[in-house]
């Protein structure tokens, strides 16, 4: 009985990015620079088999961008910044029954099933010690604004020492 149980499919999952892009930019020996833009497509699907629950969300959108770039002897820096608009295309959700344990479920559904704005910011420093060594700062910031009225922010520093 437990072979065959373990050969049934209970869970799927499927996602698909596409996405057309465009860079622009120049390179000369101490500074660089681009610019780029993009289109994209977005699709997330989940499905349970029993009991029988599933979950689509797809969004369209586009996304513009850049970032400019020093080199120097023993330092380099870098910032870049990007800002995107998705809309919902198609969103679906089926869950069996009505339990407590959904409301989680479906609250994240009714923010992530709408339109949204998203930026997203970095800058990295690093400075040559020496032939072999360098010390690097990266900070990211990232902001996603849901139309539903939701607001995520999110910061990444990270430190680190090449040897």
């Amino acid at each position: 009985v437990y072979p065959l149980i373990m050969s049934l499919e209970q869970f799927s999952a499927e996602n698909l990015h596409l996405q057309l892009s465009a860079l622009y930019g120049q390179t000369a020996e101490i500074h660089d620079w681009n610019i780029s833009a993009k289109v994209c497509y977005l699709s997330h699907s989940e499905k349970y088999n029993s009991p029988a629950q599933h979950l689509t969300l797809a969004h369209a959108g586009g996304k513009v961008g850049g970032q400019y770039g020093y080199k120097g002897k023993s330092l380099h820096i870098s910032i870049s910044t990007d800002l995107g608009f998705y809309a919902s295309t198609r969103h679906d959700l089926l869950l069996y029954g009505n339990s407590i344990w959904q409301s989680p479920i479906r609250q994240t559904y009714g923010i992530l099933s709408g339109y949204f704005l998203q930026s997203n910011t970095s800058f990295r420093i690093s400075y040559s010690l020496g032939n072999d060594i360098a010390i690097s700062l990266d900070i990211r910031y990232s902001y996603s604004r849901f139309f539903s009225g939701c607001d995520i922010h999110q910061g990444i520093i990270s430190v680190g020492m090449m040897m």
